[in-house]
């Protein structure tokens, strides 16, 4: 064995016991954290199935269909950005509204509040200074540059 390979044996022994031991250590904290996520986290309710009315011999019989129409989707109070962002199925050839589906998603979707803005201290202005209007330049006209 050579004097460099005698030397970097001894080193990765002690990297190991570093490693075990920062994996044990990782461990720890995601159980933490995972339990402290469980509390936090609300219930979070399954989406519905949408159903659409389909055309038989013996009249109309609902079915599952691939996705809610994007009236269904606008009644309930929801925009077709949220909906993508929360994998809602949309199928965007359907244009039946059905009030099963409308009353299923506002039932589903329940918008967050809104943060109130904070107003922040504004500095009261000195009643001798006004604020200053940009001047806009009068565009020259055809006719004016021709003379």
């Amino acid at each position: 064995m050579s004097e460099k390979a005698a030397k970097k044996a001894p080193a990765k022994k002690t990297s190991a016991k570093k490693a075990a031991a920062k994996r044990r250590a990782s461990k720890a904290v995601k159980k933490e954290t995972t339990e402290v996520a469980e509390k936090k986290t609300p219930e979070v309710k399954l989406l519905p199935a949408p159903v659409v009315l389909a055309r038989h011999e013996r009249g109309s019989q609902e079915r599952d269909a691939r996705g809610y129409s994007l009236g269904e989707l606008g009644s309930a109070g929801i925009t077709f950005i949220v909906a993508k962002k929360a994998h809602v199925p949309i199928d965007i050839r359907r244009r039946s509204v059905l009030e099963g589906n409308v009353g299923k998603l506002k039932e589903w979707y329940v918008p967050e509040p809104k943060k109130e803005k904070v107003e922040t201290a504004q500095t009261p202005e000195k009643p001798g200074k006004t604020a200053k209007k940009p001047v806009q330049k009068a565009k020259k006209s055809a006719r004016a540059t021709k003379e």
